[in-house]
């Protein structure tokens, strides 16, 4: 009997003493991962005032890289097939250094080819870092989600200034 209660005694501090640890291999984590200075809504944002200053492009062919005086400047790979009503992962890939980005708001913007829809997917944020293992923003990511399907042009916007588009297409659920 007083062996089974010491037992049970053992593995309850076993099981405390596991939690205590994993609460801190947590915590210190946390307070190791570098802060993320930008925030992606669960839904995109409509509305924007600041949308309707940016120009509106005529090119919609469907494209994953923005090109600028023969230069790449952006590369974006969505997670998979993107469906509307989905919140898909995108990765955007900058290449140019992280000066270019340091303290500047960044946001991406979304247009809807059919519909003039207009979106904000990436809420204006400041780059204060560049993405985690990289020099600059080769690895930055967003998931959102598109309200219907067709073709959508994804602006990248500086300081509320263009910076780059990509034109992808997304399916009807």
């Amino acid at each position: 009997m007083k062996k089974s209660i010491f037992l049970v005694v053992i593995g309850l501090v076993f099981i405390i003493f596991i939690n205590l640890v994993k609460d801190v291999a947590i915590q210190i984590r946390q307070e190791s991962e570098p802060e993320v200075k930008h925030s992606i809504p669960d839904k995109p944002v409509t509305n924007i005032p600041e949308l309707d200053k940016l120009p509106v492009k005529e090119d919609w062919e469907v494209r994953e890289e923005y090109k600028k005086d023969g230069k790449v400047l952006l590369n974006v790979h969505p997670a998979q097939s993107l469906v509307a009503g989905k919140p898909f992962g995108y990765l955007f890939s900058f290449t140019e250094s992280f000066e270019t980005f340091k303290r500047k708001k960044l946001a991406i913007h979304a247009y809807h080819k059919e519909t003039d829809e207009k979106l904000t997917v990436v809420s204006p944020k400041t780059v204060d870092k560049p993405s985690p293992g990289y020099s600059s923003l080769e690895r930055f990511t967003a998931n959102f989600e598109m309200p219907k399907g067709g073709i959508w042009r994804y602006e990248v916007v500086l300081d509320g200034e263009f910076y780059a588009d990509v034109v992808l297409s997304v399916k009807d659920r």
